[in-house]
């Protein structure tokens, strides 16, 4: 028999995480749960640790040197359960695998499952605030829980591994996009099904600060790639309620960049003048875009004379 889930994790070079991350599965794997390792490390320091968790039936291979997105391709067509939940280098909570897999069990008209976390360092930094467990099928319903960004968040989204295969070929048109997560996730909620939302907390990331760098450039991530993967998806929701979302995305970002360009000289977000044609390519029906605009090309000194403006400006949405 094929496992009812497939616990998916890919890393690279985050031996001491892998470590934690298996740690806290121990003991809450069954018959029919099975665990994948994909690791893309350039070290074989990840292929010890697994070898240290003996007790654990971890299926390992190597990546393909491709990235997040050549790992997330690889290792949900290795996968066999009828859900998978891809897992980063996050830590799941005490009991969360028993809590989502009954969940999932109860619920068995589920194609999408999205589940809630915290910041490691503070809890009560949850990923969704003030939700509670739900079915639906409205997708709209989707983004009144949480921004369209987190619906690339790895560790937070559980799908229906038959409704993603016939996405996975298209899916490597965007390899190198850091959201082939995105585009497979986007596809299973294109298809007919439930989609159900995990209150609960499952597990911990470790969040970056606004001064940690990060390993890709969010300005052409969020700013670029999301529009236009999740574009091929629009009639999946409302116009206004996809309207809204990408208004919201866009706004999240320039609020970031902006205050960086203010507050400090190093250039976490990745931001250049180059982007902006593209910017405006994408946003220029968006109200709010031209809000924010100015601060993208105005000088940093003139930047802080207007600091309080900015500050004015930053409460709109």
């Amino acid at each position: 028999m094929k496992p009812f889930l497939s616990l998916c994790i890919c890393t690279r070079n985050q031996s001491s995480r892998l470590r934690e991350t298996l740690s806290s599965i121990e003991g809450y794997l069954s018959s029919d749960i099975e665990l994948l390792v994909c690791d893309d490390s350039d070290d074989d320091l990840s292929q010890k640790v697994c070898a240290d968790f003996a007790a654990l039936p971890i299926i390992y291979f190597l990546g393909d040197k491709k990235g997040l997105d050549g790992a997330i391709l690889k290792i949900t067509k290795k996968a066999t359960g009828k859900y998978i939940w891809w897992i980063g280098d996050d830590i799941l909570t005490h009991g969360a695998i028993d809590n989502v897999y009954n969940f999932l069990k109860n619920n068995p008209q589920l194609i999408f499952l999205w589940i809630n976390s915290a910041d490691s360092s503070d809890l009560s930094l949850t990923a969704f605030k003030n939700a509670e467990n739900d079915i639906f099928d409205d997708r709209n319903k989707l983004l009144s829980i949480g921004t369209i960004g987190l619906l690339g968040f790895i560790t937070s989204t559980i799908f229906q591994r038959d409704q993603s295969l016939d996405s996975l070929k298209n899916a490597e048109k965007y390899l190198g996009s850091a959201f082939v997560c995105l585009y497979i996730i986007m596809f299973v909620l294109s298809k007919k099904g439930k989609i159900g939302f995990f209150s609960e907390i499952c597990f911990l990331s470790m969040t970056k600060k606004n001064e940690e760098k990060r390993w890709f450039n969010p300005s052409v991530v969020f700013g670029i790639n999301l529009p236009f993967i999740v574009n091929s998806f629009k009639d999946v929701f409302s116009f206004n309620s996809f309207r809204s979302a990408i208004s919201q995305n866009i706004t999240q970002l320039l609020k970031a960049i902006i205050l960086e360009r203010v507050t400090s000289r190093r250039n976490i977000f990745g931001y250049s003048p180059s982007l902006l044609p593209k910017f405006i390519q994408i946003y220029w029906s968006y109200p709010i875009f031209w809000l924010y605009m100015p601060f993208l090309i105005l000088p940093r000194f003139i930047l802080k004379i207007f600091l309080p403006f900015y500050i004015l400006l930053r409460k709109f949405k």
